[in-house]
């Protein structure tokens, strides 16, 4: 696809420049103009380099006679920048799912890609071109696998290759949306809405888990409190069998510690069996490979199950109706915009549905039958259809997606609030029933058997 240099003024009056992707000039102004740049210069980079390098000129012959000028063609005059002109961008137009080389690294964290990309968003947004964009943010990273990351899609962009391909090379910092979204972005001239739509999505997601991890330590609050207690109650009750037989005559906290250790010893094998069943369900349940059955699983729950799938419609939306203006036809926009989805089962269906249709299958077509979109969803595109206005359509069914996505995250947060106060009203009837019922309900049974056995003996 073309690349083209331009100068233009945002909505503040300040000068812009940097470099758009677009099937011609005049689509370059157009989507130059959805961000609210008022284009004052657009040139061709391949055609300007084409002109700037000079042809080989025959050299005449000498002869006595009067020579007539040579008349030369002007060249036209050429718009300048401060930019350096790189190469035209080669993108690959299959959203491709595992790249040929992957980097193991650290698993990277929502909230660092949420300050990256919001870094990477703002140099954009400011005209900066995505090469020295990417390496602006490579200098910001404290981390070395993202600074690593950042500096070879910062060459990348500035020999002509899609960044999007290196940053699929670190699944484990970024999830597999993230380079297709990415990718979308330098398909459709876009890059700078994409980079905040990755800043966004990644904020959302690190405060909506927060909910979990209060809710994972309240439960491992609760699983570690009942065998601790069990053993603390279990070592008091053998501390006063110990000392009633003695007499009453032992240390009180000697004999407690002795009790103690013994009740721990006799637990122990249970205790390590169940820390190696939590981190072995743990890892088995985080781990990349299980990545395509656990996003497939999450979607059977109600309420979580539900928020992923409109939170996959919305981006899967508005990436269509950007790729729409951007002049992609259904095929190419429908493959591009599924790579880009949160969520990596419906990802792969709807990768699946673009694989099978063909060039001149429309948009509603290849939709028709999906169970993850609502049934009013197809009416709507086709309308968008007839009168030749399917981006404003789909913008619109990505609005409505997204408000019951953050209609079922209020629900999520609210139903983990619930669960988290039952999961504490149990463990307090816990810790009431073992101190009144297991303690004190031993202790008496230890009273009443010395009681019988001194009636037994004639002491009474």
């Amino acid at each position: 696809m073309p690349q083209f240099r331009y100068q233009a003024t945002d909505a503040a009056g300040r000068t812009v420049e940097g470099q758009i992707q677009a099937t011609d000039a005049a689509e370059a102004t157009r989507m130059l103009g959805t961000r609210g740049y008022q284009v004052r210069t657009i040139t061709d980079i391949q055609l300007q380099q084409r002109m700037q390098t000079p042809a080989p000129q025959a050299q005449p012959r000498p002869n006595t006679q009067q020579q007539q000028p040579i008349q030369r063609p002007a060249t036209p005059p050429v718009s300048r920048t401060t930019h350096e002109a790189p190469r035209p961008m080669s993108v690959n137009t299959l959203p491709g799912r595992a790249p040929s080389t992957e980097k193991k690294t650290k698993p990277g964290s929502e909230k660092t890609n949420f300050f990256l990309f919001s870094q990477l968003a703002s140099f954009l947004r400011a005209g900066i071109n995505p090469a020295q964009a990417y390496g602006n943010v490579a200098n910001h990273c404290t981390r070395a696998d993202y600074r690593e990351a950042f500096q070879r899609a910062s060459q990348a962009a500035s020999e002509g290759m899609p960044a999007s391909t290196v940053l699929a090379e670190y699944p484990d910092l970024f999830l597999p949306h993230i380079p297709g979204l990415m990718r979308a972005g330098e398909q459709g001239g876009f890059l700078p809405e994409v980079a905040e739509a990755i800043s966004r999505q990644n904020k959302e997601s690190y405060q909506y888990k927060l909910v979990f991890k209060v809710l994972h330590w309240v439960w491992i609050f609760f699983l570690i409190g009942i065998p601790l207690g069990l053993v603390t109650v279990d070592g008091g009750l053998r501390t006063w069998d110990a000392q009633t037989a003695a007499g009453g005559e032992l240390s009180g906290m000697g004999a407690f510690m002795t009790a103690l250790k013994e009740s721990f010893v006799a637990a122990l094998p249970y205790l390590i069996l169940c820390v190696v069943l939590y981190f072995s369900i743990r890892a088995l349940w985080a781990s990349r490979k299980n990545r395509m059955r656990r996003h497939q699983w999450l979607l059977k729950i109600p309420v979580i199950g539900k928020r992923a799938t409109h939170e996959s419609v919305a981006v899967l939306c508005w990436i269509l109706g950007l790729m729409g203006k951007s002049g992609l036809p259904p095929k190419s926009s429908l493959e591009v915009a599924a790579s880009a989805m949160p969520n990596l089962y419906l990802s792969e269906q709807f990768g699946a549905v673009a694989e099978r249709i063909s060039e001149s299958t429309t948009l509603s077509q290849a939709l028709h039958g999906s169970h993850a979109l609502p049934p009013e969803f197809i009416p709507m595109i086709t309308t968008g259809e007839v009168t030749g206005d399917v981006a404003t359509q789909l913008f619109q069914l990505s609005e409505a997606s997204r408000a019951q996505y953050k209609a079922e995250e209020a629900g999520t947060k609210w139903r983990t609030g619930c669960w988290i106060f039952v999961i504490l009203f149990v463990f307090f009837g816990f810790c009431v029933w073992l101190v009144y019922g297991k303690f004190y309900g031993g202790v008496k049974q230890s009273l009443d058997k010395e009681v019988d056995q001194v009636t037994t003996g004639g002491g009474i």
